[in-house]
Parts: structure tokens; C-alpha cells; sequence
């Protein structure tokens, strides 16, 4: 920044005095201004490429760059008129919302095989207090939190205490097959897609669950992956979302 204001006063000073060495001066300044500015542009987007094997480093990068981004504008209701108030917004992104979903999709819709008898079940799941540290630790510091407030920092800072807590809560949710309700609630972040702004269609719900919601949910997932994977249970084609899978050569 002090090259650029070096530059900015040998402009006002050439102008005031109107003397050649003074014009060279600036000129040399303002070029060597622009090399620094094409050289640091360079530098940006290299580390930003860099980044893009992360999703979650890239657009942290890139709403850096953007940090003009505009809230939610006013949306058309009816086609004409418009909700203004962050109420009305609210009202009218959360019948656009439930409308996307419907409760007559039940499990009864869907075609179901059973198991062959020779097929091993997993019984029963349940977690121990070294699990639940470890995936305490391993959180990301900046994880949203949900609805309870519960930041990941927090969690991390008390984990050696919560440890004998959380293990118990979540045993005693596998065993009796239920879920808290407070864990059922999520903070919804409408998410613009492409299209008219100004159009509740053109936006996408974001859900954030509270931190010890999702800890019980990578529970199950990973109790349930070492079945299948020992058990051999997953389809020789199936490559979404394991593990060392990928469905480009």
C-alpha cells in the first residue's frame, strides 16, 4: 500500500509543479505500482488454484474475493408483488421450502428385498468414550453450530470432560431407537442457485444440525461402513461416497 500512495503524491506533485523529472518520477512509480498489483493478482489466483481439490478452502477464497455479496433481495410473491420485510422472506423461502417435500413418501413406496438368512445383520450399535473423544479432536474449528448454540471450539475445549457424558446419551438413543428432538431442529440457510434473485424457486436449503447430532450420525455411518466392507455387503459397482472409490479412471 505505501508503494501505491508513493505513486499517488508523485502524481499530485508533478501536476502541481508540471516539471518533466517530476512527471518521470511518477511514471516510474505508477509502473512499478502495476507490476506489483499484476504480480500479487498472480500470486492470488495460484494459491486460490491451489485450493480447489478443497471445496471448503476454494469458496472461503473466493467470497474473500467477493466480499460485495448482497443479502437476499426483495422476492416476487404472486408474480407481482414483493416481500420486503426479512420476515416476509423468511415466510415465503419456508413455504417454497415445504412445499419441495411430501409426507405421502413413505417407506411403504419403495420396493423392499430381504436380507437372505445367511446375510450377517448388525444388531446393535453402540460407541465408547475413546471414540467420542476422538471424534471431538478431530472437529473443525470452524464447523457451524446449530440451533443449541454449541460451537466445535466449545465441544473441543471440554472434551476430556464430556467424554463419560456423550457416550452414554448416544447409547442410550441407538438403544432405544429414538432421537432427541432438540437434535431434529436445524438452522435453515436459503443458498442462491442461478436464475432471478428474486425468485424463492431459484434458492436451496441448507441445513445446519447441532455438532452433537452430527457426531451420533457419523457414529452409525462408520459402524455401519466397517459391516458392509467386512461383510463384503456393498456391490463391486458402487463407488459414490467410499473411501479410495471414485467413478473416473
Amino acid at each position: 500500500m505505501s508503494l501505491f500512495r508513493k505513486r499517488d503524491r508523485a502524481h499530485h506533485y508533478a501536476k502541481q509543479t508540471n516539471l518533466p523529472q517530476n512527471w518521470s518520477t511518477f511514471r516510474k512509480l505508477r509502473n512499478k505500482a502495476t507490476s506489483a498489483l499484476r504480480s500479487a493478482k498472480r500470486d492470488f489466483f495460484k494459491d486460490l488454484s491451489s485450493k480447489l481439490h478443497n471445496p471448503k478452502q476454494f469458496w472461503s477464497a473466493y467470497h474473500a474475493l467477493c466480499s460485495n455479496r448482497q443479502r437476499i433481495p426483495h422476492l416476487l410473491t404472486n408474480g407481482s408483488t414483493t416481500a420486503e420485510s426479512n420476515s416476509a422472506k423468511a415466510h415465503l423461502l419456508n413455504s417454497h421450502f415445504a412445499s419441495c417435500f411430501s409426507k405421502s413418501h413413505t417407506s411403504s413406496d419403495f420396493i423392499h428385498t430381504s436380507p437372505k438368512s445367511s446375510t450377517p445383520r448388525l444388531s446393535s450399535i453402540s460407541c465408547s468414550s475413546e471414540e467420542v473423544t476422538r471424534l471431538i479432536t478431530s472437529l473443525k474449528t470452524k464447523t457451524a453450530s446449530g440451533p443449541d448454540g454449541i460451537s466445535s471450539q466449545m465441544l473441543k475445549g471440554v472434551a476430556s470432560s464430556i467424554s463419560n457424558y456423550l457416550p452414554s446419551l448416544f447409547n442410550l438413543s441407538l438403544s432405544l431407537g429414538t432421537v432427541p428432538s432438540d437434535w431434529k431442529s436445524s438452522i435453515i440457510t436459503p443458498v442462491f442457485k442461478a436464475g432471478d434473485p428474486k425468485l424463492a424457486t431459484n434458492y436451496r436449503p441448507i441445513s445446519l444440525l447441532s455438532i452433537p447430532s452430527k457426531l451420533l450420525e457419523r457414529i452409525v455411518h462408520s459402524k455401519l461402513m466397517v459391516h458392509l466392507l467386512e461383510n463384503n455387503l456393498l456391490s463391486t459397482r458402487q463407488f459414490g461416497f467410499r473411501p479410495q472409490s471414485s467413478t473416473q479412471e
